[in-house]
């Protein structure tokens, strides 16, 4: 049975990141954020441009900030909702990696800066 790519990608895309520290020398994937300000801070230091400061709250999620055309990074309430996200993004077939409380969602080659 053959899968599709982007279900390969995304395991491979979050093993990746797990392998590169944050500023405190913790995996990103393991950190969790308070505000999606703090998540843009983390991630712009990999080298990704955000330029943006228009937070958007709302029912599913705590904080989401659009950076660009095509890359969203979103901090969560709970497990639940970030799950629920997840699988909306995997239905749309959406390159992402994720951690404790967030998910970062882009095309590969901006993940691939922060996964470095």
């Amino acid at each position: 049975m053959r899968r599709p790519s982007f279900l390969l990608a995304a395991p491979a895309t979050v093993l990746l990141l797990s392998a590169c520290g944050g500023s405190n020398g913790e995996s990103l994937t393991l950190q969790s954020f308070d505000s999606v300000v703090d998540l843009k801070s983390a991630v712009t230091e990999t080298g990704v441009t955000c330029d943006s400061d228009q937070i958007s709250r709302g029912e599913g999620y705590k904080e989401s900030l659009k950076c660009g055309d095509n890359v969203w990074l979103t901090v969560f309430d709970g497990p639940e909702d970030k799950q629920a996200r997840i699988e909306t993004y995997e239905k749309q077939q959406s390159t992402y990696v994720q951690g404790e409380n967030w998910v970062v969602v882009a095309p590969q080659t901006t993940l691939d800066k922060v996964t470095g």
